[in-house]
């Protein structure tokens, strides 16, 4: 695979009297782009792409892929509770619920 373009990304900012700086690698590929294509990681992909159910092994892996690239967890520093949230379409959303209050036991959990 030739890539098309590399470039590495030097920020820093500032937050109360800490500066931190960061950096980022950034690759670009029309070829890498079409293979991914080909298993349907394609942009735009929240209002057409549904939470597949995979083997039980690769799930855990899944969702916090899932939770790293489209949510957040929390924790509450008064009540020390844990807050965990994803964004994605309703369908999606739906099942990564389920899935969790059938493996995990969660209740409460709420759609919004």
């Amino acid at each position: 695979m030739q890539l098309t373009s590399t470039n590495l990304y030097k920020s820093k900012r500032q937050k109360n009297n800490n500066i931190s700086e960061t950096s980022t690698l950034g690759w670009y590929s029309t070829e890498m782009a079409n293979d991914l294509a080909k298993f349907g990681v394609v942009p735009r992909k929240t209002s057409t792409v549904d939470m597949p159910i995979l083997n039980e092994t690769v799930m855990p892996h899944l969702i916090r892929g899932m939770i790293d690239g489209d949510g957040c967890v929390s924790i509450n520093s008064t009540t020390n509770k844990i807050s965990c949230s994803f964004c994605g379409n309703e369908q999606s959303v739906t099942h990564l619920r389920d899935y969790l209050v059938s493996h995990l036991h969660i209740f409460n959990s709420k759609i919004l």
